[in-house]
């Protein structure tokens, strides 16, 4: 498997990271929820910085407002922990067939 750190193996880690937060919070585990928001964030800010990425800043931005929400405890973004989970699906699928 091919491990550079390309937008899709970025996307799909932040998919993990972002179930790792939900589980957290889900059990009340505050201190790991901090802990993989921490690293959600700054997946989120190296995914901003790929040139491929610059066509999908406005979604990358919605995602990261979403990700805060739930790491927040907020609705704000309106965006369900199960929907963002499955957003993530076929980055990680697509990775995996590679």
């Amino acid at each position: 498997m091919n491990t550079t750190r390309t937008p899709l193996f970025l996307m799909a880690n932040l998919g993990a990271e972002v179930s790792r937060l939900v589980s957290f919070k889900e059990k009340g585990n505050e201190a790991l929820a901090d802990k993989a928001f921490g690293r959600a964030e700054h997946m989120i800010a190296e995914i901003k910085t790929c040139p491929e990425m610059k066509s999908r800043l406005q979604e990358i931005t919605l995602l990261e407002t979403a990700v805060a929400d739930i790491a927040n405890g907020e609705t704000a973004s309106n965006i369900s922990a199960s929907l963002l989970k499955s957003y993530f699906q076929p980055f990680a699928l697509r990775l995996l067939s590679q």
